[in-house]
């Protein structure tokens, strides 16, 4: 059974997103839902971990998000 790794951020995140950008780092809501958001439930191509628990992780598209916690990634049969 092949496995991917898929975005997953937490609902909240998807249900209020102006109240959860400064804590992706962003301070523009158009960049902010075009490369958070819009990537909710999308694979992951790649995965760095840069410290515990926390992860850069790449789309297919290109678009690498800093620093997202492991609690936003799901690993799901294909």
């Amino acid at each position: 059974m092949e496995m991917e790794f898929i975005f997953t951020p937490e609902a909240d995140v998807t249900r209020n997103p102006q109240d959860h950008m400064g804590s992706y780092g962003y301070d523009d809501f158009e960049d902010f839902y075009a490369e958070v958001i819009a990537n909710d439930g999308e694979e992951i191509v790649q995965i760095t971990k840069v410290i515990p628990g926390y992860f850069d992780i790449t789309f297919q598209s290109g678009i690498t998000l800093h620093a997202i916690s492991g609690q936003s990634i799901t690993h799901k049969p294909v």
